[in-house]
């Protein structure tokens, strides 16, 4: 993936659909909402971050390997989210 504009648009996905899962087990669930909204905060920190990381062009190296290592970092954050959300619907 060595498009930035299709790189930003997977993390916006992402990040979007996390916020809306918890969003939705919210409103189901009316409990453990201060650790729902810190899950979602830090998965806002964490777009953010990709995007930071993203946008930066001081990185050695291709910039093939600087995205890979992006999106790999992002997606192992999104995925311990999701595995704490499932883990509070038990």
């Amino acid at each position: 993936m060595a498009s930035r504009r299709d790189l930003k648009k997977v993390v916006h996905y992402l990040s979007n659909e996390f916020i809306a899962d918890a969003l939705l087990y919210l409103m189901i669930e009316d409990k453990n909402d201060s650790e729902i909204e810190g899950l979602v905060e830090a998965t806002i920190n964490a777009e953010e971050e990709a995007i930071d990381q993203i946008n930066n062009k001081g990185y050695e190296g291709s910039a093939n390997k600087h995205f890979k290592q992006v999106r790999t970092s992002f997606v192992e954050k999104i995925d311990a989210n999701y595995t704490k959300l499932v883990d509070m619907m038990k």
